[in-house]
């Protein structure tokens, strides 16, 4: 089992954007782009061990190119990083890297990323963007809007899947299109600001064919 941290309050500022589970192999090659184009990225994970060990200027995976980029970027102050969730409410733009899990029936199971919605939604800001980042189950986008609007929470939501491959990530995330899948203008238009930083083409499609292009 991973460690878990006691929470750890991060030095005060605003912050471009904050990727929760920026610590894998999703989450923290995107912070590291960012953080290369001039943004301030906060990194959000429960694990002490990892978020230290990153910290030091050290990765936790094999990555190419990143060991040098982050001995870089650590001076920079633009990588800021935290154990405690609260840190979600120091940007307006929330990147979620949680996937769906299979159940025992082989069914997708939305729990995971219901119940990390639902740690984040006391700390997110009224009218932030929370960009789903990972592969989700077709249909996630649209529940993860049913829960923000059921607890009354003005959230808006967008799905912008990664499709790159591990060890390449850092190449891959300034090559490939980016494709932004969103039910409201104004959600891909924030969105599309995000990913344009990274010099990306952006194609915009609905949150469900996002999901699907993941998955094909």
């Amino acid at each position: 089992m991973e460690p878990t941290a006691a929470p750890r309050p991060a030095p005060a500022g605003e912050l471009d954007l904050v990727i929760v589970g920026g610590c894998g192999h999703v989450g923290l090659p995107l912070a590291l782009s960012f953080a290369d184009v001039g943004c301030r990225v906060g990194i959000y994970d429960t694990n002490a061990a990892k978020v230290e060990q990153i910290r030091q200027g050290q990765m936790p995976f094999q990555e190419r190119g990143a060991d040098a980029l982050l001995t870089r970027l650590l001076p920079t102050g633009r990588l800021v990083f935290s154990t405690d969730p609260a840190i979600v409410g120091r940007s307006a733009t929330v990147v979620l890297v949680v996937g769906t899990p299979i159940d025992e029936f082989m069914n997708p199971s939305l729990r995971g990323i219901e119940r990390a919605v639902a740690q984040l939604l006391p700390h997110l800001r009224s009218q932030a963007l929370l960009i789903l980042r990972s592969t989700v189950y077709p249909g996630t986008t649209s529940f993860v809007e049913e829960q923000l609007r059921s607890s009354g929470h003005e959230i808006e939501v967008a799905c912008c899947p990664e499709r790159i491959a591990e060890g390449y990530a850092l190449e891959e995330l300034r090559e490939l299109p980016q494709l932004v899948g969103a039910s409201t203008d104004r959600a891909f238009a924030r969105a599309s600001d995000l990913f344009t930083k990274l010099d990306l083409e952006i194609v915009r499609t609905t949150p469900d064919e996002a999901e699907l292009a993941k998955l094909l």
